[in-house]
């Protein structure tokens, strides 16, 4: 006569204090015989409590990469809609802002730059052919006169393509990136991008004051947007400033890491005076 498992009764209490109110299971799953199952003896139940667990992680894994995903996607879509959305009235307004002072654009690019050397002086290390005067930027200059105009261009460039201002993406971002070789050499600092601007639109607030085209009731609704444009400017220059100085500091790291995992290379050389033999570990 076969003897019944002496771990009968323990298994029992088992069971009944699964059974208590705080473990009962779920009505769509019902209570299965705890021993004997595949010949393991309860083990397992152990086995499907631990596949449950390490399922529950995964799926908890799984959508944690999908939200970091969505996030991710949801961001590279936003850095491509983020440009002011300009109505075509607005539009039009600064076109005809524009067309007032266009003809005066090299002094307007003349005028921003001598601003933000008087605002930080410190910039004019991003310029070394660049001729002063008395501390001031001597504006017969011909260096001078080209940074101005290529400065004032990419501006006249976002005035011409409101209607297709994503168009202006990868110029934006390469000129952000050139700012970044800057960086790297100790002479860009960050807080020049808001004196950018903020000289931008003193300049041309002040361009269009004197204009006896463009009327003064329109001046301050005019400002409003060519804010709005150049805010959006300055910030796609600074993505691709940003997305350099993150390559270059990447890089660095890379190549810090691999001479770091290089062997020692011994040099041998020989003392001037002895003539003995030397090694050097470098």
């Amino acid at each position: 006569m076969l003897r019944p498992p002496r771990r009968s009764s323990t298994w029992a209490g088992r069971i009944l204090a699964c059974l208590s109110p705080q473990h009962q299971p779920a009505p769509q799953r019902p209570l299965q015989s705890l021993e004997g199952v595949d010949g393991t003896d309860g083990a397992s139940l152990v086995d499907r409590k631990a596949l449950t667990t390490h399922t529950s992680r995964v799926m908890t894994d799984n959508a944690e990469t999908a939200s970091i995903c969505s996030a991710y996607t949801e961001n590279a879509e936003r850095l491509q809609m983020d440009w002011y959305p300009f109505t075509v009235e607005e539009q039009a307004q600064l076109l005809r802002s524009w067309k007032a002072i266009e003809s005066q654009k090299q002094a307007i690019g003349c005028d921003i730059y001598e601003m933000i050397f008087n605002q930080c002086p410190e910039a004019r290390k991003l310029f070394p052919k660049m001729k002063f005067v008395q501390s001031k930027p001597d504006k017969k200059s011909c260096e001078f006169a080209f940074q101005a105009m290529r400065f004032i261009q990419v501006i006249e460039g976002a005035v011409m393509s409101l209607d297709d201002l994503p168009a202006l993406n990868p110029i934006l971002d390469n000129l952000g990136r050139r700012h970044g070789k800057l960086e790297i050499n100790g002479k860009f600092r960050t807080y020049y991008w808001s004196t950018f601007l903020e000289c931008c639109i003193c300049i041309l607030r002040k361009m269009l004051t004197n204009c006896r085209k463009y009327p003064d009731k329109e001046i301050d609704s005019t400002i409003i947007l060519w804010r709005y444009l150049l805010r959006d400017m300055m910030k796609k220059i600074k993505s691709g400033y940003d997305a350099d100085i993150s390559n270059r500091m990447q890089s660095l790291a890379m190549e810090e890491n691999r001479t770091r995992l290089l062997p020692s290379i011994r040099k041998e050389s020989y003392t001037s005076d002895s003539g003995a033999q030397r090694i050097e570990w470098m």
